[in-house]
């Protein structure tokens, strides 16, 4: 994800420099957001070994929406704020000409999206956890928070661009 916003800073033109600033921050919205379901996880189960888990999606069903949320926004998948920082920075790839390196980019965002899907799978749908629970409103808070912003940033991504124009490329 860091080579992403490197790539679109790299390219130094406005697309790809707006790319890569709209990518630091749907970026560490979304990567906080995982971190805060793996917390959640730890606290209810118990259990920091991935391979210990599984079928968490009953009985942890906002941390589960919120992990694959986090997961699908790293992938680049619309409508979360993800897809439009990848998108611009695409796009500010091939205005440049990089086609190939555009390229080999966008299949790692469909590699992502296999890792992603596969963890979410492997730790919220198969097999069974019997003593899981859901975290507390205090640890579900900051994630809701999260969650709202990386759906409005992906549904208002114009408004985030126009604030970060106005930071990163004063008059």
């Amino acid at each position: 994800q860091i080579g992403y916003i490197s790539f679109g800073l790299s390219l130094l033109a406005p697309v790809g420099v707006m790319g890569g600033l709209l990518q630091v921050v749907t970026h560490g919205l979304a990567k906080s957001l995982l971190f805060m379901t793996a917390g959640v996880i730890i606290h209810s189960v118990g259990e920091r070994d991935i391979r210990k888990l599984g079928g968490l999606m009953s009985s942890m069903p906002f941390t589960a929406v919120a992990f694959l949320a986090g997961g699908l926004s790293i992938a680049g998948t619309p409508p979360l704020a993800g897809f439009f920082s990848e998108l611009v920075i695409f796009l500010g790839g091939f205005q440049a000409g990089l086609w190939l390196l555009t390229s080999i980019a966008i299949l790692a965002t469909a590699i992502t999206l296999g890792y992603y899907t596969r963890t979410f799978m492997y730790v919220f749908q198969v097999g069974e956890h019997r003593h899981a629970h859901d975290a507390p409103i205090s640890m579900m808070a900051p994630m809701v928070v999260l969650l709202a912003l990386l759906v409005t940033f992906g549904i208002y991504v114009g408004a985030v661009q126009n604030v970060l124009v106005a930071w990163g490329f004063p008059k």
